[in-house]
Order: C-alpha cells, then sequence, then structure tokens
C-alpha cells in the first residue's frame, strides 16, 4: 500500500514472511515504511507495484522539496521511515549546466538533508546516483573505479553520493546507467525518437559515438528491492549487459515497430549546438557485485519495455 505522508497509518501489520524462490533466500522481515523522493519520475513510476507489501510514502515535490531542510526534516518527523529511497534529483544534463547553482542545490545539497535526516532517524537510505560520475575515458567502469565527472550533473551527484557515504550509516549507492521506462511519461531519448515517428519523419539522425549502459526502469526498482531485502551495503552498479550507442537503440527501436525509417548515424558534433554540455565517450557501467538472474542483455530489457509498455 501507500500513503500520502499526511495519511500516515497509524497501525499496519509490521511483520510478514515471503521468500524469492528466484534467488533461493527465504526470511522473514519486518514490514518497512518507505519514504520516496521522486516517486513521480521514470524509475518511481515503478516503486508502487514492486513494493506492495511494503507501507510507502510518496510526497509530492509540493510537500517536500529536498533542497528545503526544513520541509525535509518535517516529512521525516510525520513519517519516522525505516528506509528511503532517493530518487529527486536534476537529470537534464545540459540544463544542470546552464543552471549550476541551481543543480548544486538539489542534487547536493538536497541529498545531505535527506542524509542527514535518515542518520537522525536509523532510518536505511539507498540514493541512486549515475554512471556520469565516471569521465568516460575507460571502456567500462566498476564499483572499484574513482569518479572523475566531466560536467555539473555527475559533479553534484558525485557530491551526493559523498554526503550518504559520510554521514548515514547503513546506506546504498545504487548507480544506474541510460534509464528507460516509463512508458507514456518517458521523457527522454525514447519518447524522442517515438515523437518523431508520429510526426512522419522518414530519416532520423542518431548519434553513434558515444556509448553507455541501458538500464530499464522497472528492472532497477526490483533490483532495489533485492537490496534492501537483502540489507546490502555500499556502492552498487545496475544496468544491462552489453554496450550500446544511441544510435543501437534506435536501430533496435525500428525493429521491434517495424517502422520503415532511416536511422542515420552521427558524431556528437551533430548535435552540439542543442546539446551543449560536455559528456563522457563511454558511459558504461559494469557490476562486480550483480546476481547472475538479473542480469538482462540490454536488446531484452529494451524489448520487455517497448513491447510491454508502449505496444
Amino acid at each position: 500500500m501507500y500513503l500520502p505522508y499526511n495519511n500516515v497509518e497509524a497501525n499496519f501489520k509490521r511483520s510478514f514472511s515471503f521468500s524469492y524462490d528466484r534467488i533461493g533466500i527465504s526470511m522473514t522481515r519486518k514490514k518497512k515504511k518507505i519514504l520516496v523522493t521522486g516517486a513521480s519520475g521514470t524509475v518511481g513510476s515503478y516503486i508502487a507495484s514492486v513494493f506492495s507489501n511494503d507501507t510507502l510514502f510518496l510526497p509530492t515535490r509540493h510537500e517536500m522539496d529536498i533542497a528545503d531542510k526544513n520541509q525535509v526534516k518535517h516529512i521525516f518527523d510525520e513519517v519516522h521511515p525505516t528506509a528511503v529511497i532517493h530518487l529527486a534529483a536534476k537529470t537534464n544534463v545540459d540544463d544542470c549546466e546552464k543552471n549550476s547553482d541551481e543543480t548544486n542545490h538539489v542534487n547536493a545539497q538536497g541529498t545531505q538533508n535527506i542524509a542527514e535526516e535518515c542518520e537522525k532517524k536509523g532510518a536505511k537510505l539507498l540514493y541512486i546516483s549515475t554512471g556520469a560520475v565516471f569521465n568516460g575515458k575507460k571502456k567500462y567502469f566498476t564499483e572499484r573505479d574513482k569518479p572523475d565527472p566531466v560536467n555539473v550533473y555527475g559533479k553534484t551527484k558525485l557530491l551526493g553520493e559523498k554526503a550518504v557515504q559520510e554521514l548515514v550509516s547503513d546506506h546504498i549507492v545504487l548507480r544506474a546507467g541510460w534509464v528507460v521506462g516509463g512508458g507514456i511519461k518517458e521523457k527522454k531519448f525514447i519518447s524522442y525518437i517515438l515523437r518523431q515517428i508520429k510526426d512522419g519523419a522518414k530519416e532520423i539522425a542518431v548519434v553513434n559515438d558515444t556509448f553507455g549502459t541501458l538500464t530499464y526502469a522497472k528492472e532497477l526498482v526490483k533490483y532495489i528491492k533485492f537490496l534492501l531485502d537483502t540489507n546490502a551495503q555500499g556502492i552498487y552498479h545496475f544496468g544491462s549487459i552489453g554496450v550500446c550507442s544511441r544510435y543501437e537503440i534506435a536501430k533496435h527501436l525500428m525493429k521491434l515497430l517495424q517502422k520503415d525509417v532511416a536511422v542515420m548515424p552521427v558524431a556528437s558534433s551533430f548535435f552540439a549546438d542543442k546539446f551543449s554540455a560536455p559528456r563522457p565517450t563511454n558511459e558504461v557501467i559494469k557490476s562486480i557485485k550483480l546476481p547472475t538472474q538479473y542480469a538482462t542483455a540490454w536488446q531484452k530489457s529494451l524489448t520487455d519495455y517497448i513491447m510491454g509498455e508502449l505496444v
């Protein structure tokens, strides 16, 4: 079940039994009271269905602006969460670059506000970060690699990571790759391609000289649940298996939709005026901790998303 923050359930069943047949884990645990920031976003849209056996509190940005220390304290005092899934952030890379002060206020200071309250209340904090904390100068990056971001977005997300690590005793930093998901609410690359198809485009130019790790938000949320249920701690990476460019994603999308639209590979410089923020060449993340049952080829993840939610 899920509740707005101001309708706190006074008495709820505090424990239940469950089993993970997929991973061979069986346990009994207390039912969690989970506070979710940024629940209206792409990743947050899957929280309610995946965490259906826990009590969720999903404040809107109006109810809890994470950059407002007093609002954050008020919500934590009302809810007293046992765990927090911190999704709220400014994520538009180019907008972040143009508005660095506001981005820092949300991504860095906002995360510090959440972290401080988690430690005071003894709540576990799971913080969603990004592969953009790396410089892109290697073919891929694991949990052991040292961050070195090249843009404001990555730098402020790294500051958030540091706040979580320094301030919260019980924490998880979970770095995701290129996130897809959200169905009709999706407002990123997939929606850009679909919009062009809808507008009757016969040819679409797509960048083919930067590479990343596709991350289906629904699969990411399932992994979040696994990490919380198994009381994991530390830094984790999550994304589909394999390296892809946005050009390859677009080609796979056309194949799935059976559209006769030409996809033309172009260099990043082709969109320099529209997407001006510096970006790493390789935003590829791999995990040395990810259980094999959560490892899915990017083509299958994309197919599951498109065919399951958009077709």
